[in-house]
């Protein structure tokens, strides 16, 4: 839910930075990106600087972590999943668009 009182906002921590620091405990990327796509949801002429970081509810993740190894993509997505359940089933993360890759899939994409 989405509560605007600016008397709240410094107290609540963003979606992004719990997002961030799941991640980073759970799968130990050596490169990860969250990006912030929420406000492409909403009314035309709102922009991600106008967020309040309480309302947003979509993100594109990139990860590169070794934890991927050996697992098929449907693996690594549901790993993801799993770290941020919280977020997706009450802390109203409505969508996620992964990325999911290894660090040798990585060198092997950037030598081609």
């Amino acid at each position: 839910m989405c509560d605007d009182d600016p008397l709240l906002l410094p107290i609540l921590e963003s979606t992004k930075m719990k997002i961030l620091k799941k991640l980073s405990a759970a799968l130990a990327p050596v490169h990860m990106e969250v990006e912030n796509v929420s406000f492409q949801q909403r009314q035309e002429g709102y922009t991600d600087e106008m967020s309040t970081d309480c309302c947003d509810t979509h993100f594109n993740v990139n990860l590169v972590s070794e934890e991927f190894e050996g697992r098929s993509l449907l693996k690594r997505h549901r790993l993801v999943y799993a770290v941020l359940a919280d977020e997706l089933q009450t802390g109203g993360v409505h969508a996620l668009s992964l990325v999911t890759k290894t660090p040798s899939e990585v060198a092997n994409n950037n030598q081609e």
